[in-house]
């Protein structure tokens, strides 16, 4: 999770800049996480593993951001992609 870490090793959420690991969660830039879901056969440890050990940072950054629950929900819908969510 690193690669997606602010310049001080801190995971949070770019748009608010909340901080609870909890709470946060890897959100695909450009809305296609379906797709990565698809080719991966719905398996996201696939795509963390992806992430975390064959991207490179500069790879990662363009293509992934750590958003909170909340403003990840918001992305969603101010992007319109409520029926990618889940699509096959």
């Amino acid at each position: 999770m690193g690669i997606l870490c602010d310049g001080e090793n801190k995971i949070k959420c770019q748009r608010c800049d909340f901080s609870d690991i909890r709470a946060l969660q890897i959100d695909h830039i450009n809305g296609d996480g379906h797709l990565e879901r698809k080719r991966n056969n719905g398996n996201n440890k696939k795509v963390y593993f992806s992430i975390a050990f064959r991207m490179n940072k500069e790879e990662a950054k363009k293509r992934y951001q750590v958003l909170c629950a909340n403003c990840n929900q918001i992305k969603v819908y101010e992007d319109n992609q409520r029926g990618q969510i889940w699509k096959k």
